[in-house]
């Protein structure tokens, strides 16, 4: 599951283009994970926000995904660039970045 909104406020400081979008709620059921389907879901959520017209997507992890999702953005391209606080109780959650059609 996942989806696409223009950015929350607090992360556009942390945008380089114009027109950026935010990946939203990017989930993948644990029993699914290492079969490809998180990669595809990002590629089609990139193919989407192009469509868009987003010129860079952003997306939040929080901590606690430190050990599984963070290095999983990087691998597809996307680039640490800032944290800010989050979730429920406040805690710092990371920024990565990905400029779009480069």
């Amino acid at each position: 599951m996942g989806g696409l909104s223009d950015p929350l406020p607090r992360v556009i400081p942390l945008t380089e283009s114009e027109n950026p979008g935010e990946i939203k709620i990017l989930y993948v059921d644990e029993e699914s994970h290492g079969q490809g389907i998180g990669k595809g879901l990002v590629g089609f959520l990139e193919e989407e926000a192009i469509s868009q017209n987003y010129s860079e997507l952003l997306v939040r992890s929080a901590l606690k995904y430190k050990n599984t999702g963070w290095g999983f953005y990087e691998r597809l391209g996307y680039q640490k660039c800032g944290q800010i606080a989050g979730g429920k109780n406040g805690e710092l959650m990371q920024v990565f970045r990905k400029r779009l059609n480069e």
